[in-house]
């Protein structure tokens, strides 16, 4: 380390003891050092005085060096630490980012596209409003966004090829990696930006003429960064915090959803702060924010428990355009008791083009089963409109759990979708639903087409799930179209006890459904431990290759629940063995394949780059 120490009369300095070549960081993942000294009066103050190189590292009062680690070079940055008394050290320090693993999987090991990729969030600028969440940001607080794709060869591989000068701006660029598909920055700055995502794909310089004969996309948009005090772009809420009599702004929040519900805030965004917000029948989005984000680091919760007899309750996120981040929502609403309900029960309720749901927990809903039968489809997220489609939604890394005693409902549910993303969502604790209806995880339930569910576990047995944790039972039925299913439920993961029959009840996924002749799907590299398969009814071609099933049902018993009914299904290169015999094919903690299988069947992670393999 090359140290200037500038001491005062009467005191000892400071001592910067961390080597003069700090731990290294690997390209696309965050990095982190926390700085350490000695002598001197602590408390000590850390900055960062002067940097070279391409990589935009910061230094926190505390010492903690970070950076995105964008580039692979090394870097040399100037340090300096002030005790309490004022006499400082300072230091030149070199970073090096090495190049991560290839993240291209082995030829035999990577699974070709089945369906041409499309970009699902988010849009380009003139599909988009200025104020959704890839367009518009507070400068405080950070701002997050997945980047979904339908289709395409997995896992890709994500760059920012251009930040338009937003300084910060960071991605998980390969799987394993912190971020992975996220685009993040950290106290955005006032300004407009143009960024450019490129996302690579497994198909990338291997297959001409197949389904993703490019392998390589760019994603292009614009964010603008206004200030955070601005009320006609931001309402701020503060449960703890917050007063009424405020006007919104992020210095002077609102406190309560009914304060919020009162103003005009159309084209606005709505951030919240920690503590608990009361839903109290609908609160309908149409004419108000439509993007509801929970700061990050703190718990924001819209708790559903409040009495409201016999009336309808859930948020409306209608319209497109539509965001829900971070966003913690528990409780049903007191009245489903009541046997003569006959209202709708959501968390959160969606009706328009470019929804998204990212990062959010739903929490703790109680069906009952005491509600009239014919009353369905409630639970989390309902995408509800056989009428309407629903154009370019996303669902990504949300958790469903504690569901209990639902009545053909579950943690989401949609209808009519049209290019869509369900990935890296988790189904947990889903109990006691008996034996009336039928309970579902996560449903494509009608009318869904261009839509993959990829990459979501349900990690623990579920007791009395009386369908699957993932359902792709799509069709054309309650508005017609014949819209050709072309969809995926790939790279997931289900464990379950083993279930009492071998049809559609207990499964662990269920695809098909179609009622169109031209539906094609596909249901590949996915690890089931206890539970079935099962793909109908369908009139479609189903793909059902390379998985890993240890179920006391072997596949092709599995879908006798219905068969007959699949046009045409093609059963292929699948690893099968019993649940009694699960140990020596999968660690049934993590459902990856044992080493012995590594490979091209289920979800198996290797040691290099954490790489899916």
């Amino acid at each position: 380390m090359t140290a200037f120490i500038v001491a005062r009369a009467g005191g000892i300095p400071p001592s910067i003891t961390s080597p003069s070549t700090l731990t290294g960081g690997t390209q696309g993942s965050a990095y982190s050092y926390a700085m350490a000294a000695t002598s001197g009066t602590p408390p000590y103050i850390w900055s960062l005085v002067s940097q070279t190189g391409t990589n935009s590292f910061a230094v926190s009062a505390a010492g903690v060096v970070s950076g995105p680690s964008t580039n692979v070079e090394t870097d040399s940055l100037t340090i300096q630490v002030t005790d309490n008394n004022g006499m400082t050290a300072t230091g030149v320090f070199s970073v090096s980012i090495a190049a991560a693993a290839p993240f291209q999987l082995a030829t035999g090991h990577y699974v070709p596209a089945y369906a041409a990729p499309i970009i699902v969030h988010p849009r380009p600028d003139t599909e988009t409003n200025s104020w959704e969440r890839c367009r518009m940001a507070p400068n405080v607080g950070q701002w997050r966004i997945p980047i979904s794709i339908y289709g395409g060869s997995w896992p890709f591989k994500y760059a920012i090829t251009s930040n338009g000068g937003a300084t910060g701006l960071s991605i998980g660029q390969t799987y394993g990696t912190t971020d992975y598909g996220v685009l993040s920055w950290t106290n955005p700055v006032i300004g407009t930006y143009s960024i450019t995502v490129q996302v690579t794909t497994q198909d990338y310089g291997r297959l001409g003429g197949s389904a993703d004969p490019s392998g390589q996309y760019n994603i292009s948009f614009t964010l603008s960064v206004y200030d955070k005090n601005d009320t006609t772009r931001f309402v701020w809420l503060d449960s703890v915090n917050g007063n009424d009599a405020n006007t919104g702004s992020y210095a002077a929040p609102i406190k309560t959803i009914s304060k919020f519900a009162s103003m005009s805030t159309a084209g606005m965004q709505a951030h919240f702060r920690q503590g608990t917000y009361t839903i109290a029948g609908i609160l309908d989005l149409t004419s108000r924010a439509k993007v509801f984000v929970g700061y990050v680091g703190e718990t924001a919760t819209l708790d559903y428990t409040s009495p409201s007899v016999n009336a309808n309750q859930y948020v409306d996120a209608h319209g497109p355009g539509c965001y829900f981040g971070n966003i913690f929502c528990t409780g049903s609403p007191s009245d489903l008791v009541a046997a003569s309900n006959s209202n709708d029960y959501y968390m959160l309720r969606n009706t328009g083009d470019r929804f998204a749901a990212f990062e959010n927990t739903f929490d703790s809903f109680d069906g009952h089963l005491a509600v009239p039968s014919n009353f369905s489809n409630w639970g989390g997220i309902s995408m509800f409109s056989n009428a309407l489609m629903h154009n370019y939604v996303a669902a990504v890394n949300n958790k469903f759990q504690n569901f209990t005693r639902m009545n053909s409902a579950g943690g989401m549910i949609w209808y009519s979708a049209r290019y869509g993303c369900v990935e890296g969502n988790t189904v947990n604790g889903f109990n006691g639903t008996g034996s009336t209806g039928s309970t579902h995880g996560i449903i494509m339930k009608g009318r869904c087409s261009y839509v993959t569910m990829r990459n979501n576990q349900s990690p623990t047995s579920q007791t009395d799930i009386t369908y699957a944790p993932f359902n792709q039972y799509n069709g054309t039925d309650g508005g017609g179209g014949n819209n050709p299913d072309q969809n995926e439920l790939c790279w997931s993961f289900v464990t379950q006890a083993p279930p009492g029959n071998n049809g559609a009840q207990g499964s662990a996924m269920i695809i098909g459904a179609g009622a169109y002749a031209a539906s094609t799907c596909w249901e590949y590299r996915n690890t089931v431990v206890g539970a079935n398969f099962c793909d109908g009814p369908a009139v479609c071609t189903v793909y059902i290759t390379n998985n890993v099933l240890c179920s006391e049902h072997g596949i092709a018993n599995d879908r006798d629940h219905y068969a007959g009914n699949v046009l045409n299904e093609i059963i292929s290169g699948n690893l099968v063995d019993t649940y009694a015999n699960r140990a020596s094919v999968v660690d049934p903690a993590t459902g990856y394949v044992l080493t012995a299988y590594l490979g091209a069947h289920g979800i198996t992670r290797g040691t290099v780059g954490h790489q899916v393999l």
